[in-house]
């Protein structure tokens, strides 16, 4: 669950161990979106890529909340 949404990490393959990670929202019943993380070795949410797109998930949901 992302902000009271229902959500799933998903992906062709499995790259969190690479720095990778996507997720998808539902936030109607035919309506989704997704976000994608590919991040470079230094970054500091290389080792949990899946914890930045689900806090970038986050302030989406707070910004569609919102009406903006």
């Amino acid at each position: 669950m992302v902000s009271g949404y229902p959500a799933t990490f998903s992906g062709a393959t499995d790259d969190r161990k690479s720095g990778g990670c996507q997720i998808g929202v539902g936030v109607k019943n035919d309506e989704i979106f997704t976000f994608s993380a590919i991040l470079d070795k230094t970054s500091p949410s290389y080792g949990d890529p899946c914890s930045l797109v689900t806090k970038a998930a986050e302030a989406a949901v707070a910004t569609i909340k919102a009406g903006a």
